[in-house]
C-alpha cells in the first residue's frame, strides 16, 4: 500500500497550483468579473454554491 496521495486528472490537490478560471461574481450590489490571472500571489478561498439562487 502506497502513502502517496493518488493522481486524480482534473483534481486539485493541496500544495498543487489551480487550474486557471475566470468567474462574475456579484459583491456589494454590482457584478464583478474575477479569475485566477487578477488574483495571483494572493490567498484566497472559492466557494461554489449553484442553488442559492434556484427557485423551488
Amino acid at each position: 500500500m502506497s502513502a502517496e496521495a493518488p493522481a486524480y486528472a482534473g483534481v486539485p490537490l493541496v500544495g498543487n497550483p489551480a487550474p486557471e478560471w475566470k468567474a462574475t461574481g456579484y459583491l456589494n450590489g454590482e457584478f464583478k468579473e474575477y479569475s485566477s490571472e487578477a488574483l495571483k500571489g494572493k490567498w484566497y478561498m472559492l466557494f461554489f454554491y449553484p442553488l442559492d439562487f434556484t427557485p423551488l
